[in-house]
């Protein structure tokens, strides 16, 4: 059971490549390095209805007893917000509370809507304290098919 479960983790790791990203600017803190898993490269193309696994290592610039993750794609020059972004974020891929100058990696995953259209598009990932300040923020490109 166990040899399985690790066979499956290593598989899944053999899918998940490290892409480029940008960092949101004015001098937000950025991931240091972002996975999507069954993508290498950006843009990544994903499919509709189907649901992705992000990994995302990061140093805390500011301390954390809670988390808030916003999700937001630029369509036609708007930024719109994700539907269906999670709601909880500590305890849900990653644990709280969060130490200022620690390292931590975040997982999470994105499902894309059965009814987004057939785009090239940017998205924004943003993870805040309480206070809303933010504990990182990158943006990436995703191909819709």
């Amino acid at each position: 059971m166990i040899r399985g479960l690790v066979i499956l983790a290593l598989i899944a790791t053999a899918f998940a490549g490290e892409i480029d990203f940008n960092d949101c600017g004015d001098g937000v803190n950025a991931p240091t390095s972002f996975e999507v898993a069954g993508c290498d490269e950006a843009p990544c193309t994903v499919e509709r209805g189907n649901t992705y696994d992000f990994t995302f290592n990061f140093d805390a610039p500011v301390n954390a007893d809670d988390l808030s993750v916003s999700i937001k794609a630029k369509v036609f020059g708007v930024w719109i917000p994700w539907p269906g972004a999670p709601k909880q974020v500590c305890g849900q891929g990653i644990s709280c509370p969060l130490t200022s100058g620690k390292s931590y990696t975040y997982q999470s995953k994105m499902t894309i809507p059965v009814v987004a259209p057939s785009i090239s598009t940017t998205v924004q990932y943003t993870l805040a304290n309480t206070a809303s300040e933010t504990v990182f923020c990158n943006r990436f490109g995703v191909k819709v098919a």
